[in-house]
């Protein structure tokens, strides 16, 4: 008797390790994911994303919500970050240059602060001729790290992803990759998001905003 009560209880201590690990594994395991839609009411303040456990918060500038997207407030230049730290991974959201060309919509990546930071946008103003730019923010100063050639028209729609990593940046357009920046990027992390920036005019606004690993 006594033997088999230790038999039933060794295998019950393996079934509970074994059990132990695998729900270990679905929660530890689980892949970063965000999603909003921007799919509510009017409001000056963007608020909680519908799909995740993740706030916005303006970093600099106005981004409401405006028609069920995220739309530029006044003129200037507008961040909003979800709050979610990432090294590697990607970023992407519906962009729109709508109504003036001055207007350049993008996303933001290894965000730390106002002073440092990476955006990419569509530039549909810019001196150099209509592009795509990929940009870094460091201590306050704004390097163009790359650009290519894109004729980014004003009310036109687009897809806009970046994906980035420890060697590397890619900026991709409608499913074609515009710009590839391979350095050691294996120091950069931060939060992620969007952006907005006008002179003036008409604004521009993210829509469907996605990230994940």
């Amino acid at each position: 008797m006594v033997k088999k009560l230790s038999i039933i209880l060794i295998v019950l201590a393996v079934f509970s390790s074994y059990a132990w690990a695998i729900l270990r594994g679905s929660t530890a395991g689980a892949a970063f994911s965000a999603v909003d839609t921007f799919d509510r009411a009017d409001n000056d303040a963007l608020g909680g994303l519908s799909g995740g456990t993740y706030t916005w918060t303006e970093r600099t500038g106005d981004i409401d919500i405006e028609t069920n997207r995220a739309g530029l407030g006044t003129a200037g230049d507008a961040i909003a970050t979800i709050g979610a730290t990432r090294a590697t991974g990607y970023v992407q959201s519906l962009v729109r240059a709508e109504g003036s060309a001055s207007s350049q919509p993008g996303l933001v990546f290894w965000y730390t602060d106002t002073s440092n930071y990476w955006y990419a946008c569509l530039d549909p103003d810019d001196a150099g001729g209509n592009d795509i730019e990929l940009h870094q923010v460091a201590s306050g100063s704004d390097t163009e790290i790359a650009d290519a050639a894109f004729t980014a028209g004003v009310d036109t729609t687009y897809t806009l992803k970046v994906t980035f990593g420890a060697a590397s940046v890619v900026v991709n357009v409608d499913s074609t990759d515009y710009i590839t920046h391979n350095d050691d990027l294996s120091g950069e992390t931060g939060d992620i998001g969007i952006m907005q920036s006008r002179a003036g005019g008409d604004t521009g606004w993210n829509d469907d905003f996605a990230a994940g690993e």
